[in-house]
């Protein structure tokens, strides 16, 4: 028998006040929701302790688990090492469903690569300063070059006027994003939904950031639970107060599910 036992919580003074349910399907997004922001995202890495919760919530709902974020799908299984489990990455350009199948919208990735190439030339030499090309979307971060956001979120915005309406920019945080307008991460979640193990439960998504907040529109609309990480405006029905509440909500869950714990 598997053991779904995981590490005592470590944050007990922030909570997550969502009762548990058994026929939830769980949509987490990662960087600011799962775990912290650091200086340098390429060097996020998970804990085995995270790892452990989430390899426990894959057998405790029968698959019912996806990451749905702004990175690369490669790079959620670098992370995480977990490449059975769904991911929606690069907001839902790239999905891997159940079955292990990968479909990959990739229409128009030759404008998202030229603008990256462009920024690179553009910010070459500015401190802080990271453009991250993802395949089919690309970032511009500037979380340790803060005073340069709006001298960077002109230029993301000179270079992408003539590259046509069908690139979005979005403001995430400490990043400007540009990826095609038709895909979000609310178009990833209904696609999820629309199969099983999925398809037969209540959605539950957790994200932070504004690139989140079509993820929580659409599952207000299915009347699952949508829940902003953080502060700031949303349309997300409650809170949690950081990635170490997620974290112990998370670990909470798993107990529930292996029933260590009343719902």
């Amino acid at each position: 028998m598997m053991d779904d036992s995981v590490p005592a919580c470590d944050a007990p003074a922030v909570r997550l006040v969502l009762p548990f349910q058994r026929d939830w399907a769980l949509f987490l997004d990662v960087d600011g929701t799962l775990m912290d922001y650091i200086a340098n995202p390429a060097e996020v890495d998970s804990t085995p302790d995270l790892t452990q919760t989430l390899s426990a919530l894959m057998r405790l709902t029968r698959g019912a688990l996806a990451l749905v974020s702004g990175r690369a799908i490669a790079d959620l299984d670098r992370i995480f090492g977990l490449p059975s489990m769904p991911c929606a990455g690069q907001h839902g350009l790239e999905i891997r469903f159940p079955d292990g199948c990968v479909h990959r919208d990739d229409a128009i990735a030759h404008r998202v690569a030229a603008l990256a190439q462009s920024l690179r030339r553009e910010t070459a030499g500015m401190p802080g300063v990271m453009v991250e090309y993802k395949g089919l979307s690309a970032t511009l971060h500037y979380r340790q070059a803060p005073r340069a956001r709006e001298h960077l979120g002109r230029l993301v915005r000179t270079l992408l006027d003539p590259l046509g309406e069908e690139l979005q920019l979005m403001d995430g945080n400490h990043a400007f994003e540009v990826k095609p307008v038709h895909r979000n991460k609310g178009h990833a979640i209904r696609a999820l939904m629309a199969i099983s193990p999925f398809s037969s439960r209540i959605p539950v998504f957790l994200g932070d950031d504004r690139t989140d907040e079509d993820g929580f529109a659409v599952v207000n609309a299915l009347q699952g639970h949508s829940v902003k990480v953080g502060a700031g405006p949303t349309v997300a029905g409650l809170r949690a107060d950081s990635p170490a509440a997620v974290r112990c909500w998370l670990r909470g869950y798993v107990a529930y599910l292996a029933g260590g714990c009343p719902g």
